[in-house]
């Protein structure tokens, strides 16, 4: 099932504030002020430069490609209109009366497993953080209320690659 993200850049301002990774193809609407708002490399993302500025002129531009793409894409495919501006949840009700899946998603309240187990460790005093690496994955499991074995190993592995966590002589030590 393919999953389209229509992102409102006025809105948005930045891609560390959501998971682009889920979406199959994103449209990126920038207005003339965020043209310095870039997506992430290996993505596939289509940038639609709106140059004319006005009260929800970028808004507008972005309901209209979520129209077009309505009629051009497969009905099975999902659509996430990730903004802030409640004005979208009209055009997205009305989209789900015809039968497509579109949903609008705040991305101040969208929060990646690896943000929420970086949250949660920043929160627990030192000497209470996991040392071992399996106490450590058990750990992450119990934030994320999740035991999928492939979404506690990314989260360690980003903890890891954000370095946040080393692993000396199979001891976790945290560098922040």
């Amino acid at each position: 099932m393919k999953k389209v993200a229509l992102v409102d850049g006025e809105n948005v301002g930045s891609f560390d504030r959501f998971d682009a990774a889920p979406y199959d193809e994103i449209h990126l609407f920038r207005g003339a002020t965020q043209r310095r708002l870039k997506p992430p490399a290996g993505l596939n993302v289509v940038i639609h430069d709106v140059q004319k500025t006005g009260r929800n002129n970028l808004d507008f531009h972005l309901t209209l490609h979520l129209g077009v793409l309505h009629q051009a894409v497969d009905k099975s495919a999902q659509f996430y209109v990730i903004s802030g501006d409640k004005g979208f949840d009209g055009v997205c009700q009305h989209l789900q009366s015809l039968g497509r899946q579109c949903t609008r998603l705040d991305p101040l309240r969208i929060v990646s497993p690896e943000r929420k187990v970086i949250r949660a460790l920043f929160c627990v005093s030192e000497r209470q953080r996991p040392r071992t690496l399996a106490r450590l994955k058990n750990h992450v499991a119990t934030i994320l209320h999740n035991t999928d074995t492939r979404t506690v190993e990314s989260c360690v592995e980003a903890l890891r690659s954000d370095h946040i966590t080393v692993l000396k002589s199979g001891r976790i030590e945290y560098c922040y």
